[in-house]
């Protein structure tokens, strides 16, 4: 009786042996799987989060440079202003000695 008994058993058990094995290997694949994919979505954000460092940078470096470019044209604006001063009201008249004079 006994050996019927495992023979029925070990009949039952060998097929649901396998497919428990079966269904192991396909999880422990899934599980693989889902892990690279995790890895790559980890490895694309890391790779954009320093791009954006390095923009961050990029774009300070920029401003302080366009700062200092627009002091130096506000600068030479002003230079450029006492250069071309323009004077009037004040008549324009002659000595003897040849030398212009002016009065206001």
């Amino acid at each position: 009786m006994k050996n019927i008994v495992k023979e029925l058993f070990k009949g039952y058990m060998d097929p649901l042996s396998r497919t428990l094995k079966e269904d192991k290997g396909e999880l422990k694949k899934s599980g693989q799987y889902m892990s690279d994919g995790f890895d790559k979505q980890l490895n694309a954000i890391n790779n954009i989060l320093r791009e954006i460092k390095q923009l961050k940078e990029e774009n300070n470096f920029l401003k302080q440079e366009v700062e200092m470019l627009e002091n130096r044209l506000n600068n030479t604006e002003q230079k450029e202003s006492v250069k071309n001063l323009v004077v009037t009201g004040i008549k324009k008249t002659r000595n003897n000695s040849s030398k212009n004079h002016y009065e206001t």
